[in-house]
Protein backbone atom coordinates (compact mmCIF):
# COMPACT_ATOMS: atom_id res chain seq x y z
CA UNK A 1 0.00 0.00 0.00
CA UNK A 2 1.74 3.20 1.16
CA UNK A 3 5.38 3.43 2.12
CA UNK A 4 4.44 4.33 5.68
CA UNK A 5 2.13 1.31 5.91
CA UNK A 6 4.75 -1.30 5.03
CA UNK A 7 3.79 -3.63 7.86
CA UNK A 8 0.18 -3.56 6.71
CA UNK A 9 1.12 -4.31 3.13
CA UNK A 10 3.39 -7.18 4.16
CA UNK A 11 0.63 -8.70 6.26
CA UNK A 12 -1.77 -8.39 3.34
CA UNK A 13 0.67 -10.20 1.07
CA UNK A 14 1.01 -12.99 3.62
CA UNK A 15 -2.77 -13.23 3.86
CA UNK A 16 -3.05 -14.45 0.28
CA UNK A 17 -1.40 -17.74 1.26
CA UNK A 18 -4.11 -18.69 3.74
CA UNK A 19 -7.41 -20.42 3.10
CA UNK A 20 -10.44 -18.29 3.91
CA UNK A 21 -12.60 -19.22 6.90
CA UNK A 22 -16.18 -18.30 7.81
CA UNK A 23 -17.17 -14.69 7.29
CA UNK A 24 -18.63 -12.49 10.01
CA UNK A 25 -21.68 -10.36 9.25
CA UNK A 26 -21.04 -6.61 9.23
CA UNK A 27 -23.59 -4.12 10.56
CA UNK A 28 -24.60 -0.51 10.06
CA UNK A 29 -25.56 0.11 13.68
CA UNK A 30 -25.77 -1.63 17.06
CA UNK A 31 -29.17 -3.16 16.26
CA UNK A 32 -27.58 -5.12 13.43
CA UNK A 33 -24.74 -6.63 15.43
CA UNK A 34 -23.97 -10.28 15.03
CA UNK A 35 -23.67 -12.41 18.18
CA UNK A 36 -19.88 -12.32 17.93
CA UNK A 37 -19.87 -8.53 17.60
CA UNK A 38 -22.10 -8.17 20.67
CA UNK A 39 -19.83 -10.50 22.61
CA UNK A 40 -16.79 -8.47 21.60
CA UNK A 41 -18.23 -5.11 22.58
CA UNK A 42 -20.08 -6.47 25.61
CA UNK A 43 -16.88 -7.74 27.15
CA UNK A 44 -15.90 -4.13 27.83
CA UNK A 45 -18.71 -3.72 30.32
CA UNK A 46 -17.98 -7.01 32.07
CA UNK A 47 -14.43 -6.08 33.02
CA UNK A 48 -15.16 -2.53 34.31
CA UNK A 49 -15.10 -2.03 38.06
CA UNK A 50 -14.90 0.79 40.59
CA UNK A 51 -11.31 -0.19 41.33
CA UNK A 52 -9.87 0.39 37.88
CA UNK A 53 -12.02 3.18 36.43
CA UNK A 54 -11.44 6.87 36.97
CA UNK A 55 -13.47 9.52 35.15
CA UNK A 56 -12.36 13.12 34.98
CA UNK A 57 -14.96 15.48 33.55
CA UNK A 58 -13.39 18.81 32.63
CA UNK A 59 -15.32 21.85 31.49
CA UNK A 60 -12.37 23.39 29.65
CA UNK A 61 -13.34 24.82 26.28
CA UNK A 62 -16.76 23.16 26.32
CA UNK A 63 -17.60 19.76 24.91
CA UNK A 64 -18.73 19.86 21.30
CA UNK A 65 -17.50 23.36 20.49
CA UNK A 66 -14.65 21.84 18.50
CA UNK A 67 -15.00 19.47 15.58
CA UNK A 68 -12.23 17.09 16.61
CA UNK A 69 -11.30 15.04 19.66
CA UNK A 70 -7.96 13.28 19.97
CA UNK A 71 -8.19 9.83 21.58
CA UNK A 72 -4.98 8.43 23.04
CA UNK A 73 -3.95 5.89 25.67
CA UNK A 74 -0.73 7.13 27.22
CA UNK A 75 1.74 6.58 30.04
CA UNK A 76 3.49 9.23 32.08
CA UNK A 77 6.55 8.59 29.90
CA UNK A 78 4.72 10.31 27.05
CA UNK A 79 3.84 13.41 29.09
CA UNK A 80 6.25 15.81 27.40
CA UNK A 81 5.19 14.66 23.93
CA UNK A 82 1.49 14.90 24.84
CA UNK A 83 2.00 18.41 26.24
CA UNK A 84 3.58 19.54 22.97
CA UNK A 85 0.92 17.78 20.89
CA UNK A 86 -1.91 19.30 22.90
CA UNK A 87 -0.72 22.87 22.52
CA UNK A 88 -0.14 22.30 18.80
CA UNK A 89 -3.66 21.04 18.04
CA UNK A 90 -5.65 22.92 20.70
CA UNK A 91 -7.33 25.30 18.23
CA UNK A 92 -9.06 22.35 16.56
CA UNK A 93 -9.18 19.41 18.99
CA UNK A 94 -10.05 18.43 22.54
CA UNK A 95 -8.62 15.27 24.15
CA UNK A 96 -9.84 12.01 25.65
CA UNK A 97 -7.14 10.16 27.59
CA UNK A 98 -6.69 6.63 28.77
CA UNK A 99 -3.93 6.26 31.37
CA UNK A 100 -2.79 2.65 31.07
CA UNK A 101 -0.11 3.02 33.75
CA UNK A 102 -2.66 4.32 36.29
CA UNK A 103 -0.72 7.57 36.68
CA UNK A 104 -3.28 10.15 35.65
CA UNK A 105 -2.10 12.34 38.54
CA UNK A 106 1.13 13.10 36.64
CA UNK A 107 -0.97 14.78 33.95
CA UNK A 108 -3.52 16.53 36.15
CA UNK A 109 -1.03 19.16 37.30
CA UNK A 110 -0.60 20.33 33.69
CA UNK A 111 -2.53 23.48 32.74
CA UNK A 112 -3.27 22.22 29.24
CA UNK A 113 -4.82 19.06 30.69
CA UNK A 114 -7.47 21.08 32.48
CA UNK A 115 -8.03 23.19 29.36
CA UNK A 116 -8.36 20.46 26.77
CA UNK A 117 -9.19 17.09 28.34
CA UNK A 118 -12.92 16.36 28.36
CA UNK A 119 -12.63 12.81 29.71
CA UNK A 120 -9.88 10.64 31.19
CA UNK A 121 -9.91 7.05 32.42
CA UNK A 122 -7.34 5.12 34.39
CA UNK A 123 -7.58 1.64 32.93
CA UNK A 124 -5.15 -0.78 31.33
CA UNK A 125 -5.88 0.33 27.78
CA UNK A 126 -2.76 -0.98 26.05
CA UNK A 127 -4.02 0.29 22.69
CA UNK A 128 -6.37 2.99 21.48
CA UNK A 129 -8.93 0.54 20.06
CA UNK A 130 -9.67 -0.83 23.54
CA UNK A 131 -10.18 2.74 24.75
CA UNK A 132 -12.60 3.40 21.88
CA UNK A 133 -14.53 0.22 22.69
CA UNK A 134 -14.99 1.46 26.25
CA UNK A 135 -16.05 4.93 25.06
CA UNK A 136 -18.59 3.51 22.61
CA UNK A 137 -20.04 1.40 25.41
CA UNK A 138 -20.19 4.15 28.03
CA UNK A 139 -19.68 7.60 26.50
CA UNK A 140 -21.28 7.61 23.06
CA UNK A 141 -23.07 10.91 23.63
CA UNK A 142 -19.73 12.59 24.25
CA UNK A 143 -18.22 11.08 21.10
CA UNK A 144 -21.18 12.22 19.00
CA UNK A 145 -20.66 15.82 20.11
CA UNK A 146 -17.63 15.85 17.79
CA UNK A 147 -17.49 15.35 14.03
CA UNK A 148 -14.29 13.32 14.08
CA UNK A 149 -11.95 11.43 16.37
CA UNK A 150 -8.20 11.40 15.77
CA UNK A 151 -6.76 8.18 17.22
CA UNK A 152 -3.03 8.25 17.89
CA UNK A 153 -0.37 6.17 19.62
CA UNK A 154 1.40 7.95 22.45
CA UNK A 155 4.69 7.93 20.56
CA UNK A 156 3.29 10.09 17.74
CA UNK A 157 4.51 13.68 17.30
CA UNK A 158 1.82 15.95 15.83
CA UNK A 159 3.85 19.15 15.60
CA UNK A 160 4.42 18.76 11.85
CA UNK A 161 0.69 18.26 11.19
CA UNK A 162 -1.26 21.23 9.82
CA UNK A 163 -4.21 20.54 12.09
CA UNK A 164 -6.65 23.14 10.67
CA UNK A 165 -5.93 21.83 7.16
CA UNK A 166 -6.42 18.20 8.19
CA UNK A 167 -9.59 18.78 10.22
CA UNK A 168 -11.21 21.04 7.61
CA UNK A 169 -10.39 18.69 4.76
CA UNK A 170 -11.53 15.53 6.53
CA UNK A 171 -14.80 17.05 7.79
CA UNK A 172 -15.73 18.09 4.26
CA UNK A 173 -14.49 14.90 2.59
CA UNK A 174 -16.61 11.85 1.66
CA UNK A 175 -14.18 9.50 3.42
CA UNK A 176 -14.97 7.55 6.60
CA UNK A 177 -11.36 7.42 7.77
CA UNK A 178 -8.10 9.13 6.90
CA UNK A 179 -4.47 9.11 7.99
CA UNK A 180 -1.98 11.91 7.78
CA UNK A 181 1.33 11.03 6.26
CA UNK A 182 3.06 9.20 9.14
CA UNK A 183 6.74 8.55 8.47
CA UNK A 184 9.36 7.66 11.04
CA UNK A 185 10.73 10.84 12.59
CA UNK A 186 14.15 10.43 10.99
CA UNK A 187 12.57 10.00 7.54
CA UNK A 188 10.40 13.12 7.60
CA UNK A 189 10.45 15.38 4.54
CA UNK A 190 8.28 18.33 3.56
CA UNK A 191 5.44 17.50 1.17
CA UNK A 192 6.14 18.22 -2.48
CA UNK A 193 3.18 20.29 -3.82
CA UNK A 194 3.64 18.70 -7.25
CA UNK A 195 2.89 15.24 -5.82
CA UNK A 196 -0.50 13.70 -5.03
CA UNK A 197 -2.25 15.57 -2.18
CA UNK A 198 -4.59 12.72 -1.17
CA UNK A 199 -3.96 9.03 -1.84
CA UNK A 200 -7.14 6.94 -1.79
CA UNK A 201 -6.65 3.28 -0.83
CA UNK A 202 -7.97 0.50 1.40
CA UNK A 203 -5.32 1.21 4.02
CA UNK A 204 -4.47 3.50 6.91
CA UNK A 205 -1.46 3.81 9.15
CA UNK A 206 -2.40 2.17 12.46
CA UNK A 207 -0.41 4.73 14.46
CA UNK A 208 -2.53 7.77 13.55
CA UNK A 209 -5.89 7.91 11.82
CA UNK A 210 -9.10 9.92 12.00
CA UNK A 211 -12.61 8.48 11.95
CA UNK A 212 -15.95 10.18 11.47
CA UNK A 213 -17.71 9.75 14.81
CA UNK A 214 -20.76 8.40 12.98
CA UNK A 215 -18.71 5.22 12.41
CA UNK A 216 -17.06 4.75 15.79
CA UNK A 217 -19.60 2.14 16.94
CA UNK A 218 -19.02 0.12 13.79
CA UNK A 219 -15.29 0.48 14.32
CA UNK A 220 -15.59 -0.88 17.87
CA UNK A 221 -17.77 -3.75 16.67
CA UNK A 222 -15.07 -4.76 14.20
CA UNK A 223 -12.91 -6.42 16.87
CA UNK A 224 -12.93 -10.24 16.77
CA UNK A 225 -13.67 -11.86 20.18
CA UNK A 226 -10.94 -14.44 19.65
CA UNK A 227 -8.33 -11.65 19.66
CA UNK A 228 -9.21 -10.70 23.25
CA UNK A 229 -7.23 -11.88 26.25
CA UNK A 230 -8.61 -13.37 29.49
CA UNK A 231 -9.28 -9.86 30.82
CA UNK A 232 -11.43 -9.01 27.82
CA UNK A 233 -8.90 -6.64 26.32
CA UNK A 234 -7.18 -6.77 22.94
CA UNK A 235 -3.82 -8.46 23.38
CA UNK A 236 -2.52 -7.07 20.08
CA UNK A 237 -4.46 -5.05 17.50
CA UNK A 238 -2.41 -6.21 14.49
CA UNK A 239 -4.75 -7.40 11.77
CA UNK A 240 -7.50 -4.85 12.34
CA UNK A 241 -5.99 -2.48 9.80
CA UNK A 242 -6.15 -5.17 7.09
CA UNK A 243 -9.94 -5.18 7.04
CA UNK A 244 -10.86 -1.82 8.55
CA UNK A 245 -11.61 0.24 5.44
CA UNK A 246 -13.82 -2.27 3.67
CA UNK A 247 -15.50 -3.29 6.92
CA UNK A 248 -16.42 0.31 7.76
CA UNK A 249 -17.82 0.92 4.29
CA UNK A 250 -19.55 -2.46 3.84
CA UNK A 251 -17.52 -2.96 0.66
CA UNK A 252 -16.38 -6.60 0.36
CA UNK A 253 -13.16 -7.01 -1.57
CA UNK A 254 -14.93 -8.89 -4.38
CA UNK A 255 -16.51 -5.54 -5.29
CA UNK A 256 -14.25 -4.18 -8.06
CA UNK A 257 -11.92 -1.29 -7.34
CA UNK A 258 -11.17 0.59 -4.11
CA UNK A 259 -13.74 0.97 -1.34
CA UNK A 260 -13.26 4.77 -1.31
CA UNK A 261 -13.61 4.72 2.46
CA UNK A 262 -10.04 5.61 3.44
CA UNK A 263 -7.30 7.97 2.35
CA UNK A 264 -3.82 9.22 3.21
CA UNK A 265 -3.74 13.03 3.36
CA UNK A 266 -0.27 14.18 2.39
CA UNK A 267 -1.04 17.86 1.78
CA UNK A 268 -1.69 18.67 5.46
CA UNK A 269 1.69 17.80 6.89
CA UNK A 270 2.74 14.74 8.87
CA UNK A 271 2.38 12.91 12.16
CA UNK A 272 5.83 11.61 13.03
CA UNK A 273 6.40 8.20 14.59
CA UNK A 274 9.07 8.20 17.29
CA UNK A 275 8.99 4.38 17.70
CA UNK A 276 9.28 4.55 21.47
CA UNK A 277 7.32 1.31 21.86
CA UNK A 278 8.52 -0.55 18.77
CA UNK A 279 10.64 -3.15 20.61
CA UNK A 280 8.35 -6.00 21.60
CA UNK A 281 8.88 -9.41 23.17
CA UNK A 282 8.83 -12.59 21.09
CA UNK A 283 5.70 -13.72 22.97
CA UNK A 284 3.92 -10.49 22.09
CA UNK A 285 4.82 -10.81 18.42
CA UNK A 286 3.50 -14.38 18.40
CA UNK A 287 0.18 -13.10 19.75
CA UNK A 288 0.17 -10.43 17.06
CA UNK A 289 0.78 -13.03 14.35
CA UNK A 290 -2.08 -15.16 15.72
CA UNK A 291 -4.46 -12.21 15.82
CA UNK A 292 -3.50 -11.12 12.32
CA UNK A 293 -4.33 -14.58 11.01
CA UNK A 294 -7.67 -14.43 12.82
CA UNK A 295 -8.67 -11.45 10.68
CA UNK A 296 -7.28 -13.09 7.55
CA UNK A 297 -9.33 -16.25 8.07
CA UNK A 298 -12.49 -14.74 9.59
CA UNK A 299 -12.80 -11.64 7.40
CA UNK A 300 -11.43 -12.62 3.99
CA UNK A 301 -14.13 -10.71 2.12
CA UNK A 302 -13.00 -7.46 3.76
CA UNK A 303 -9.28 -7.77 3.13
CA UNK A 304 -7.61 -4.63 1.81
CA UNK A 305 -6.56 -4.45 -1.83
CA UNK A 306 -3.25 -3.10 -3.10
CA UNK A 307 -4.94 -0.55 -5.37
CA UNK A 308 -4.69 3.20 -4.92
CA UNK A 309 -5.60 6.37 -6.79
CA UNK A 310 -5.03 10.08 -6.40
CA UNK A 311 -7.76 12.50 -5.30
CA UNK A 312 -6.53 15.73 -6.90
Amino acid sequence: AAANAADTAAAADAAAAFVAGPLETSCADDSGMSMLQRASLGSVAKRSSANDVARKEVSGTGVGKKRCVVIVSASDGALERMRTNARHVESECDFIFGHYDFNQSAYEVEEWYGDLVVLAKEQKFMNKIDLVRDLVQNDMALLKSYEMALLIDDDMDLTKLDTPCFVEWFAASPYIAASPNAPDTEEYAEWDPSSCPVRVMDALTPTAFALKTTHLAKFANMVLPETLGPDGRIECDFGTILTMCRWLSDQPSFVPGISNACAFVDKCGSALHDHVKSKRSEEYMQICARNTMAYVTKRPAYMMTQLQKCDW
